[in-house]
């Protein structure tokens, strides 16, 4: 009898711990979805980046010589910098919009 119970226990000790594993697996991605920082931030990068390869477009298609330096007339820099400020307005609205998701996600 007693053998019969170490070995159950043998057994069902590593089936406990790999289900509390599990258990604990399935819950973990909610929280890292939840808990994303930096993604505001990765956004507005890639807004800057987009940004960057917009002006740098702009002016080789107005440049014939060879310098470094660029300046825009002030109607394709305007077009240029709404870019950015359409690209940074949807970085806000996104985050907005998934902070009222983990916020309505956290409530349940």
């Amino acid at each position: 009898m007693e053998q019969r119970l170490r070995f159950g226990l043998l057994i069902a000790g590593p089936l406990m711990a790999a289900a509390i594993a599990c258990m604990d697996g399935v819950r973990a991605p909610a929280e890292r979805v939840a808990a994303a920082p930096g993604a505001l931030e990765h956004c507005r990068r890639a807004a800057e980046l987009l940004y960057d390869v917009t002006w740098a477009v702009a002016c080789a298609a107005r440049k014939s010589d060879d310098t470094i330096d660029c300046t825009l007339p002030d109607d394709d820099a305007a077009r240029v910098n709404a870019v950015l400020q359409a690209e940074e307005s949807r970085c806000l609205a996104t985050e907005a919009y998934a902070s009222r998701v983990r916020d309505a996600y956290m409530k349940r």
